[in-house]
């Protein structure tokens, strides 16, 4: 499961195979969220577009890109998903 991962057009060098990003989903509790890449090779560079953090329940799309001489250029897309939680309270009188 995951977003979609492509490996840059036109670019020399050895194809970025371990940088782990797929999709998430969680709870909307207030917290702030984003989805972190994980596995880049040492020597590179990682960006994101989009990464937020996220607090309010919604889908949102983060790609990162991974970098570096003597590598092909890696980018992948995947969706953040908080979902909303509904709070009831129940107030009983005294």
């Amino acid at each position: 499961q995951g977003g979609l991962g492509e490996q840059g057009s036109g670019n020399q060098g050895v194809e970025i195979t371990s940088v782990v990003f797929n999709d998430e989903t969680v709870n909307d509790d207030g917290e702030s969220h984003t989805i972190l890449a994980s596995g880049a090779p040492s020597g590179t560079s990682v960006t994101y577009l989009n990464a937020g953090p996220y607090i309010n329940a919604g889908e949102y799309t983060i790609t990162v890109t991974v970098a570096g001489e003597g590598y092909k250029t890696f980018t992948k897309t995947a969706k953040l998903t908080i979902n909303k939680i509904e709070y009831f309270m129940n107030i009983k009188e005294l």
